[in-house]
């Protein structure tokens, strides 16, 4: 097992410089600890399909399935779980919700933190689990259905192969940039590594989303998953079913090699990816690439050049460096004002969408209308023509005479109408 002092310190472990015990033991004393702290899980469900491990989520009371750290917990140790079965060659993950693979982290942990070095802790904490994914000689698939956001997609990108439902539920993105972040979980160095430079930074520099079609003729995807139609089962809980067999049989095509992945860029990608081999070359396009963020961005926004700046390092000096470069970042930006203001921004206008009052118990019949008005007049009308036997109220008598002769004109001109 892969195991450094940064998971040692995120389980709450001694580390290894400060305990005498050996890693080999802090790894056992890991394991133990995860199956004892976790005896029930509560956002995901872990079963298998014969040789197939299946790592479900499901958060509880949510539409959508939102990475926190107690989420981050279960999923170590079920994958951690699988990892260890020597009977286990294989590991889906997907979701159990219809409408969210994971939309993204929870964003009162990134507001939690007060200094550099707990954002940057945080950082290295996902970087860790999501190595766990990329590091793990067994292969892994992730099988995708409705929104597939921030960490979620790192967590997507982290896997050896990816499947997703081709629906308008589905969409794919890295929108981090939008609350003066960049992506903390390794998805700066993974991204360009997977796809073309063009499309990873255009997708980093502008946290727009794409669709499961889009994704998928970008490289993003691997193979997409038809809906059923109209006439067949529309069931979502079917259609879950139906992805998870599809998923679990992908994984026995790759591990019979019936199945092989071979991913190549389409010109003019490919150019520029192997010209971005040449120093030079490189050089010319960072330095390009900076520019075009100074411009857009006026100085006032400086994630988007930190951005650059990582995914740079990491072509430069390798993966390594490019995640350490990372989650350095991820530190200063996550406590910087312009992050702060944005994500208080984001979660009031989340808070306004909500609708505060409860559902209605009996749809209303009838209604009131007080004063009798142009304005009146036009709200009466409109509510007859909806069926609801309306009451038109004024203290002027007269008032309220020339608003019923006006309204029974305009119904009159509409039965002569047919």
């Amino acid at each position: 097992l892969v195991f450094d002092r940064r998971m040692a310190t995120f389980f709450g472990l001694t580390t290894v410089a400060r305990s005498t015990l050996s890693v080999k033991f802090q790894v056992m004393r890991l394991c133990n600890r995860c199956s004892t702290n976790i005896p029930t899980l509560t956002r995901m469900n872990s079963y298998r399909d014969e040789e197939i491990g299946i790592i479900k989520f499901h958060t509880p009371g949510s539409k959508e399935n939102i990475m926190d750290s107690n989420f981050m917990m279960e999923f170590y140790y079920c994958l951690n779980k699988f990892t260890q079965d020597d009977s286990v060659k294989g590991i889906v993950i997907m979701s159990g919700k219809s409408g969210s693979f994971i939309a993204g982290a929870d964003t009162k942990i990134i507001a939690s933190c007060h200094s550099v070095a707990e954002a940057t802790a945080l950082s290295l904490k996902c970087q860790a689990i999501m190595n766990r994914i990329h590091s793990n000689y067994k292969p892994v698939v992730a099988a995708i259905n409705g929104t597939c956001l921030g960490g979620g997609l790192e967590l997507a990108l982290a896997c050896d192969y990816r499947i997703a439902v081709n629906s308008k539920k589905t969409i794919f993105g890295l929108p981090e940039v939008r609350l003066g972040l960049l992506p903390g979980a390794g998805g700066t160095q993974r991204l360009p590594r997977l796809i073309s430079i063009i499309d990873s930074m255009d997708l980093m520099l502008t946290g727009k989303t794409i669709s499961a079609s889009k994704a998928k003729s970008i490289g993003l995807v691997d193979m997409l998953v038809e809906p059923s139609g109209p006439g067949l089962h529309t069931d979502e809980d079917y259609m879950i079913k139906e992805l998870e067999h599809g998923a679990v049989q992908v994984l026995r095509n790759l591990l019979s090699t019936e199945l092989v992945v071979l991913r190549k860029l389409k010109f003019p990608h490919n150019l520029v990816h192997t010209l971005l081999d040449i120093e030079l070359f490189r050089n010319l396009y960072f330095v390009y690439m900076r520019n075009k963020v100074e411009k857009l961005t006026r100085g006032h926004y400086p994630a988007p050049n930190h951005i650059v700046n990582v995914v740079r390092k990491g072509y430069k000096f390798g993966i390594g460096d490019g995640l350490k470069a990372e989650a350095k970042a991820f530190g200063l930006m996550a406590t910087s004002p312009e992050c702060k203001s944005l994500i208080h921004l984001f979660t009031l206008s989340t808070e306004c969408k909500k609708n505060p009052f409860p559902p209605v118990k009996k749809e209303p019949k009838s209604l009131a209308v007080i004063g009798a008005g142009l304005m009146g007049c036009g709200i009466a009308q409109v509510s007859i023509y909806n069926g609801f036997v309306t009451c038109l109220n004024d203290v002027d008598k007269e008032a309220l005479l020339r608003g019923e002769r006006s309204i029974a004109q305009h119904l009159d001109k509409k039965t002569g109408k047919g």
